[in-house]
């Protein structure tokens, strides 16, 4: 199969497939352009011979590891599995974050008033200074997005960023700068109407179905509104003060983000009012809402 670059997959239209219900990673993308899709443990995960819990364990991975997944399993009884080549076997799909295997970033050489970035490694590690043996204040995920206030070039010529949540927010620590992929706007067709149904979100351009993408969150009252971006990072509270990623808001309220601290897309929950997707989709759904000169329609059924 022909790998798809980390730009060119993400610039697909044809995401309905790569986002669909509890499996965002694999369901049917078309034959020869599987995007090397890897899987990133969010703990000890155990790697089963089949896909059932009750199979016999034939190896682990640890927390923040990777292995490459090659296909996904919706089993009647079990949920949904992916098939995975590293020790090859089968993980529950909650058990892992769907990721883009890592591609090394361009470094800025000055960040000006700052920018926006995300970051492209499994996980990175912000510390309270510039040195691997510093203190980790936080621990972000693939796909996180930051806003980088400070650049620093220790004594061994790596660069290093300096990190906050949000412009105008105060400095929360360093990373390595090749974690980290600066952020610009891309420019696409927007959408025109989101319909909600059954722990969806259903993406249109006119009459075209662009994605179904599967949601963590509460089930929504019928009711008609719109939804817009806010911007591309925030703080999630005060534990994690960086790297949330790709904030929109419905205009009654509740917000849309990315998430990589769990893999539970078309889980419906009654705590709390917010959408959680995978920072996949979360991001693919961000880039044509801010093409859109004007809120995008949002229907739940």
């Amino acid at each position: 199969m022909t790998a798809l670059s980390r730009r060119q997959f993400l610039k697909r239209s044809g995401a309905a497939a790569v986002f669909g219900l509890n499996a965002p990673a694999l369901a049917a993308i078309p034959t020869g352009e599987a995007p090397g899709i890897v899987g990133r443990a969010f703990t000890l995960s155990n790697v089963y011979s089949r896909p059932d819990a009750s199979s016999e364990v034939i190896g682990r991975l640890l927390p923040d590891a990777v292995t490459p997944i090659t296909e996904t399993v919706d089993t009647a009884r079990n949920g949904v599995w992916y098939r995975v080549a590293q020790p090859a076997g089968y993980l529950p799909a909650e058990s892992v974050q769907p990721i883009l295997p890592y591609s090394r970033p361009a470094v800025v050489e000055s960040v000006g008033d700052g920018l926006w970035a995300e970051v492209v490694a499994p996980y990175s590690a912000v510390r309270q200074w510039c040195a691997g043996a510093a203190p980790i204040v936080a621990r972000l995920g693939y796909g996180a997005v930051v806003y980088v206030v400070d650049r620093i070039v220790d004594d061994q010529r790596q660069v290093w960023y300096g990190l906050s949540g949000a412009p105008g927010s105060a400095l929360i620590g360093w990373s390595p700068a090749l974690q980290y992929a600066p952020w610009q706007p891309e420019v696409h067709k927007p959408l025109t109407a989101i319909v909600v149904r059954r722990g969806k979100l259903l993406a249109y351009a006119g009459k075209r179905l662009l994605a179904e993408i599967g949601y963590c969150g509460p089930a929504l009252a019928p009711l008609a509104t719109t939804i817009s971006v806010v911007q591309p990072g925030a703080a999630y509270n005060a534990a994690l003060p960086l790297g949330l990623a790709w904030l929109m808001q419905l205009a009654t309220g509740p917000r849309l983000y990315g998430v990589f601290w769990h893999n539970r897309s078309g889980v419906l929950r009654d705590a709390g009012p917010d959408i959680e997707l995978s920072t996949l989709a979360a991001r693919w759904l961000y880039a044509r809402l801010a093409s859109s000169p004007q809120p995008v329609p949002l229907i739940a059924e």
